[in-house]
């Protein structure tokens, strides 16, 4: 961001936050995932036509496993995201 705004006289402040995703499963994260999210719904198309859907969401699963912070058998699972705030200098 600092190299995209270099020379423009924009000051940026950056903030860092976590945007908690909460789903009655891992299974239930999975889905939502598989059916709304564009990237992961692109990916799905694709590797369906390749047979490789299966391996990808077994992936995809132990990643969420791997994160998941709940404890009562639902999932929690925080993202990190990036706020960048640019101001002209004046």
């Amino acid at each position: 961001m600092r190299g995209l705004f270099e020379v423009t006289g924009v000051e940026l402040e950056f903030a860092r936050g976590h945007n908690p995703w909460r789903f009655d499963s891992v299974e239930d994260y999975v889905a939502f995932m598989e059916t709304y999210y564009g990237p992961t719904v692109k990916a799905r198309e694709r590797l369906t036509a390749e047979g490789r859907w299966e391996e990808c969401r077994g992936e995809i699963t132990a990643l969420a496993e791997r994160h998941n912070r709940a404890t009562d058998g639902s999932h929690l699972m925080y993202a990190e995201y990036l706020v960048v705030v640019g101001r002209k200098a004046g």
